[in-house]
């Protein structure tokens, strides 16, 4: 006997992307997504839209010293060597970030293959945070869902620092 399994994937109305503060959207969010990045962040959620997206969403993973090398190429492809912020580009520079407990990357991943990351810091002492070095190989430009990337890092960023602050 055969039996059909129905699964249910969140949608989100586009209407709530426009929050007004991180907890608003933490909580739109945080209920649809695992934060667990060291296991992989899958991006199951749709958005409700009128442009509907046929896009493949990455999952997302915590960047390791080890693939230090691998953000540095994307970097250097991405931006043929102009990226303004050179320590980028320099896989000796960024497993020292990555080292550090303020920098964070992001890796986007489809099955084995890295595709793309992000870059944030947070420096809890300060209450600051920086986010940026956002990038696609150009290969998987348009084929990714860069808004559902944006989305889970920005919450695993935002929930890091809510938690963080909280234990402080």
């Amino acid at each position: 006997m055969i039996t059909q399994e129905s699964i249910t994937i969140p949608v989100i109305p586009h209407q709530k992307l426009n929050p007004n503060s991180v907890d608003e959207f933490l909580e739109i969010f945080e209920s649809v997504l695992s934060l667990d990045l060291e296991n992989g962040m899958e991006l199951d959620f749709t958005i409700d839209s009128k442009l509907g997206s046929d896009k493949i969403s990455p999952t997302l993973y915590l960047a390791k010293p080890e693939d230090a090398i691998e953000i540095a190429n994307i970097c250097k492809e991405v931006y043929e060597s102009s990226y303004p912020y050179k320590e980028i580009e320099d896989p000796r520079a960024v497993k020292k970030m990555i080292e550090s407990p303020e920098n964070h990357f992001i890796l986007f991943k489809i099955e084995e293959d890295t595709v793309g990351c992000f870059r944030c810091a947070l420096d809890f002492e300060h209450h600051k945070g920086y986010s940026g070095g956002f990038m696609i190989r150009k290969e998987y430009q348009r084929i990714i869902d860069v808004t559902k990337a944006i989305i889970g890092s920005y919450a695993w960023m935002w929930s890091t620092y809510k938690v963080s602050r909280r234990c402080s």
